[in-house]
């Protein structure tokens, strides 16, 4: 395994019963399938779809808040599924997660000093009071809540959105982490905050040599996060187009990517009018119970072929840096 590659996901799945509320008969839902990419050390994968797609469900995976239904992920080259409960806590505490939500993301009854302390203190980084409360000043400082004993002793309702989400950037990196999967870490935030905290997370990565693992629906928001780095696009579980995230955005091979950019507002009124949304045959995901046999996305692509409704194409590589999941871009396929 490359010495640069963080975590490697092999071949994951996620599976979920269901039982249909009139017939009582049991369905599975499959919220990832067949997933295969490397994180590296230092970089932004960004991974951008609808709601619904799988991303939060892969992100929780990711940190063990759910278990895969099958597949690996490696962490380091060592499986997690062989790792040693020393390994285990050291992977535990190098990932962490950034929820979508700040609020709900927080105990509503734990002051900021509670809420940072007991990370502190959990993995052992400091013990003693003083050296706690020093911790948490200079975390508090790092994320630009300044002084921070204005904030220390605030309960989450005291707090903006914006300052809520600081406190859980706080708490992510206070065990010094490797790897953050941010779940539309600014999605609940006020817009004219956003760029804000989008700086704050870049800033730590260069400061402190953090990976993301970036979800989003936005691929406005995914272009300014993820630049210089890749993108991966999802769609019901599966990634349909990889690559760097310029190319990916000046250049979408998939139709599902030209659907998903042509409905990304900018700011000119007069490209706005001249630009042609995708004709797509549908505005509405498939039931995940129940989706085409074929490629996923062939109910709604204006481009699909009969070839499309009966076979489901392999993520295939067609560029050197570009890899995409569709019959138009695979040669010999058509």
């Amino acid at each position: 395994m490359d010495n640069n590659i963080l975590m490697r996901i092999d071949n994951l799945n996620k599976d979920f019963s269901s039982r249909e509320s009139i017939l009582g008969k049991e369905i599975q839902i499959h919220a990832v399938s067949n997933l295969s990419f490397d994180i590296y050390e230092g970089e932004v994968l960004a991974i951008v779809g609808e709601s619904g797609c799988g991303k939060t469900t892969l992100g929780k995976i990711l940190v063990e808040l759910l278990e895969p239904t099958r597949g690996d992920i490696y962490y380091r080259g060592k499986k997690l599924r062989e790792m040693s409960k020393k390994e285990f806590r050291t992977y535990r505490r190098e990932v962490q997660i950034v929820h979508q939500d700040p609020y709900a993301a927080l105990n509503p009854v734990k002051t900021v000093y509670q809420t940072l302390s007991s990370v502190i203190i959990a993995n052992g980084i400091a013990r003693r009071s003083n050296e706690v409360r020093e911790k948490i000043d200079e975390l508090l400082t790092i994320v630009g809540l300044t002084p921070p004993g204005e904030f220390i002793n605030k309960y989450p309702h005291q707090l903006s959105g914006g300052q809520r989400q600081r406190i859980v950037i706080a708490r992510a990196i206070a065990p010094n982490p490797k790897l953050i999967v941010a779940d539309e870490a600014v999605s609940m935030i006020d817009v004219s905050l956003r760029i804000g905290i989008l700086n704050l997370l870049l800033k730590l990565k260069e400061e402190l040599n953090i990976a993301y693992f970036f979800i989003t629906h936005d691929f406005g928001v995914a272009r300014f996060f993820a630049k210089n780095n890749r993108v991966g696009v999802m769609y019901l579980g599966k990634i349909v187009e990889f690559g760097s995230t310029e190319e990916v955005i000046r250049d979408p091979l998939h139709p599902y990517t030209k659907a998903l950019l042509s409905a990304v507002p900018v700011p000119d009124p007069n490209l706005t009018r001249s630009r042609k949304l995708l004709p797509l045959k549908s505005l509405d995901i498939p039931n995940p119970a129940n989706i085409p046999s074929g490629c996923k996305f062939s109910d709604r692509c204006p481009y699909s072929m009969d070839r499309c409704y009966r076979e489901r194409p392999e993520l295939i590589q067609v560029d050197k840096n570009r890899l995409v999941s569709c019959f138009l871009h695979i040669k010999g396929c058509l």
